[in-house]
């Protein structure tokens, strides 16, 4: 038997956020506000959302990120193909993170699309 103790921090990670997509916040706010009743029963509740970064404009994230139990998390520039920083070059990547930097909305968290970020 598995016993969760709710009142400590749970974290859900969620995967390929994007502007237009199907995962907009009102569905967020079901997850913290209803579905675990965090307010009083899980007051360090967050979400990772893995972010597709060319895919949202800054003002977007911005508004995202004003929520404090949402962390941004970078996890490519458009995604397609889903193995596409399998490539990139240090400098290809370093752009990217100089790019996301910029922006100024993303925790200091990366994860490659396809979670391939090398064969070798």
């Amino acid at each position: 038997m598995i016993i969760f103790d709710l009142k400590k921090d749970v974290i859900l990670d969620m995967d390929d956020f994007l502007e237009n997509g199907d995962n907009q916040l009102p569905g967020f706010d079901y997850i913290k506000d209803d579905l675990f009743n965090t307010k009083k029963e899980i007051p360090n509740f967050k979400i990772n959302l893995f972010t597709i970064m060319d895919k949202c404009t800054k003002e977007f994230l911005k508004k995202i990120k004003k929520n404090d139990w949402i962390n941004l998390c970078l996890h490519g520039r458009i995604h397609h193909p889903n193995t596409e920083c399998e490539f990139w070059t240090y400098d290809d990547m370093m752009k990217y993170l100089d790019d996301a930097e910029k922006m100024g909305v993303f925790s200091r968290v990366f994860r490659a699309p396809g979670w391939i970020i090398s064969r070798e």
